[in-house]
């Protein structure tokens, strides 16, 4: 009897929950979508829209239409609701048929999310550029890529630079009849502005008053900017606009001492422009402001379907857990993860449902997994945004030294490059170094995460400068290290030298290839000591700062035959080096310049013997942006020495390129001279 009175109380019991669970879990996307505006937004806010002029006539419109409640909820985070909904009633009051109208309705939407976005933006500015834009667009003004683009990718342009006058509507206005481009060409559209640190009345760019005597004289302010000049901020926020009066996304970035910015110059091609580090920091993001940040957001928004239905998956997940459900809500956010592992606001989602809840460090565990298998293989830097801010506190606390370090460097080989883009790894290892435990701990753990990282070609040479680094005022230690690093690593018996042989060939050319110039200059002053310095002998430098010294240099054909990558940096400075490229239809060396410039010349030293003819007729090109290039010289005759004076036209330049036609070059020097300007 005892054992079917059970049985029966099961049955009640199952019965009873059965419908919940059931009603939870077949919820039509639209009451999803429905139930999650009303849970983000609240009853206060929600109340507060009805109470508007037609407002309750206008939040059932976004209440019963899927595809806008898609645009409102699945292009990136819902900030402010109440502003956002404030901004799209005002919009929708104009014209009640926007949710008809798929450019009308997502464009709006975008506008209102750029309003959650950044709670200083007037509601007036954005209001007014909306319909500006919707004009432009009728008129046939904006770039054709403007009706494809996405309501996530639509936020960009709504959101506008960092200065929100260069993106008001009379600076749009200016903008679009004086910069009409093709989209990539977007990148160089800060230079319509002169490069100046002083306006004509000898008042610095730094101080209050280089703008001062010209307000009021212009329409707006990037008219005053082209007109007077500028520097970093005045041109980086003049090139986003630009791009965004056109109809392109565009965002401004701050760098370490330097303003730049980035340009959607194709689908799903974010491009930096005047850019001169990987440091950087976005104006206009969706979960933090990095680099990397917009890489996963493109990687993530660019699959539509896989997140909505991901997004679906995570509402379902917060119906069933204000129904008290945390089971079926954790494995619908389980879920969601498999479905879209780009989704990154899932990932965080599903984080802190954990730590609500307190799951224990099984659970954490489990996620560490999948984080280390779905998203740090190709997004190293946001899994360990995740595994840093979460993850490690719930998992690792009560572990042994050797049990958390043997965590840490799980995460470690999950990956052998920085994936997406560049990022401060450093910073992570400082930070696996500090919780390792003690110093002998410390010890072990830096030497086991060289073992899984210094071989590595994309990896190879930051870590290597940063054990160096690490151990600065410690010769003791940083000579041991060397010592183990060759009985690990190396199997020809050189030495040290042949491990930093070894990082001269592989990490170098890795370094140079991605722009890191950090990495590059450790690593190539440590191969410096594998060659001796070249005479310098019959230089004649021009006047200024040697701009190549603290740059990167590409050639075609690296490492092939007569080339010695590991002699590459010497090349750059008064060391001196030795580079040969290949032979193909146009050979090349590509230098990315240590500091942005004004050139007033260029020193070039061949490789002295009966080969010295090949330099003949090369071409010498300067850029800003590495992609855009202007002749500036040309090599003449069969010489040691070659020099270029530019200190008439004093060209804008980042980038530095020599190029012939069918004949390989062997160059020892490759200097050039001028003020810096970043």
């Amino acid at each position: 009897m005892k054992s079917l009175s059970k049985i029966l109380l099961l049955t009640i019991i199952t019965f009873l929950s059965f419908p919940v669970i059931s009603h939870a879990q077949n919820r039509s996307s639209l009451e999803l979508m429905s139930f999650e505006l009303n849970r983000i937004a609240g009853v206060e806010t929600i109340n507060s829209i009805a109470a508007l002029d037609q407002g309750q006539k206008f939040l059932d419109s976004l209440n019963s239409s899927e595809t806008w409640l898609t645009d409102l909820l699945d292009s990136g985070p819902v900030q402010n609701p109440k502003r956002i909904l404030t901004m799209l009633h005002r919009i929708w009051l104009q014209d009640n048929y926007i949710a008809n109208d798929d450019l009308k309705r997502s464009f709006a939407t975008a506008c209102s999310l750029a309003m959650g976005m950044n709670t200083r933006l007037d509601e007036d500015w954005m209001f007014n550029r909306y319909q500006y834009f919707l004009d432009s667009w009728d008129n046939g003004r904006l770039n054709k890529c403007f009706s494809d683009l996405a309501t996530w990718e639509r936020r960009y342009i709504a959101r506008g630079p960092q200065y929100s006058s260069y993106s008001s509507v009379e600076s749009l206005k200016y903008l679009q009849q004086r910069i009409c481009l093709p989209r990539k060409d977007y990148v160089g559209a800060c230079w319509q502005a002169p490069y100046r640190g002083h306006n004509c009345f000898g008042d610095s760019v730094q101080g209050p008053k280089y703008y001062q005597p010209f307000r009021g004289s212009f329409s707006c302010d990037p008219e005053m900017a082209i007109t007077v000049g500028g520097v970093c901020g005045a041109l980086s926020n003049l090139g986003t606009a630009a791009a965004i009066a056109n109809g392109i996304p565009a965002t401004s970035m701050g760098e370490p001492g330097h303003c730049a910015y980035a340009v959607n110059t194709a689908p799903g091609i974010w491009t930096p422009a005047y850019s001169l580090s990987w440091k950087r920091g976005m104006h206009t993001s969706f979960y933090r402001g990095t680099w990397t940040d917009l890489m996963l957001a493109q990687a993530c928004f660019e699959k539509p379907d896989l997140v909505h239905k991901a997004a679906n998956l995570q509402r379902l997940a917060h119906w069933n857990e204000s129904l008290g459900n945390i089971k079926d809500a954790d494995l619908a956010l389980a879920q969601a993860i498999k479905t879209h592992p780009m989704h990154y606001a899932i990932w965080i989602d599903r984080a802190e449902f954990a730590i609500r809840h307190k799951f224990d460090a099984k659970w954490w565990k489990a996620y560490h997994d999948d984080i280390l298998e779905l998203l740090a293989p190709a997004h190293e830097e946001p899994a360990w945004h995740l595994l840093s801010k979460y993850v490690y506190d719930n998992l690792t606390t009560k572990m042994s030294n050797a049990a958390r370090t043997e965590i840490f460097l799980q995460y470690l080989k999950s990956f052998d490059d920085f994936g997406a883009g560049r990022w401060n790894i450093e910073s992570a290892w400082s930070w696996m170094t500090g919780k390792a435990g003690g110093s002998s701990t410390q010890r072990k753990f830096l030497r086991q995460l060289a073992d899984a990282t210094i071989t590595s070609p994309g990896l190879g040479a930051a870590c290597l400068a940063w054990v160096k680094n690490y151990y600065e005022k410690d010769d003791r230690q940083w000579l041991e290290f060397q010592n183990w690093l060759v009985a690990r690593l190396d199997s020809n018996g050189d030495g040290a030298d042949s491990i930093i042989r070894q990082l001269g060939r592989t990490a170098m050319p890795a370094a140079a290839k991605r722009g890191d110039l950090a990495s590059y200059q450790a690593i190539g002053k440590l191969c410096s000591r594998l060659y001796k310095s070249t005479d310098t002998k019959g230089i004649d430098p021009f006047p200024g700062e040697l701009l190549t010294e603290g740059g990167a240099m590409n050639i075609s054909g690296i490492g092939e035959h007569y080339d010695s990558p590991e002699q590459h940096w010497g090349v750059l400075n008064m060391h001196g080096g030795a580079l040969h490229t290949n032979t193909t239809t146009t050979p090349w060396v590509e230098v990315k310049l240590g500091n942005f410039g004004l050139l007033n010349g260029i020193v070039i030293q061949n490789r002295p013997g009966g080969f010295m003819s090949r330099a003949n007729g090369a071409r010498v090109l300067v850029s800003t942006d590495g992609q855009d290039w202007q002749q500036v010289g040309k090599l003449e005759g069969a010489k040691l020495f070659y020099r270029i004076d530019l200190s008439q036209t004093k060209p804008q330049a980042g980038y530095l390129r020599i190029e012939r036609d069918g004949q390989c070059m062997h160059f020892a020097r490759i200097l050039a001279y001028g003020q810096r300007t970043n």
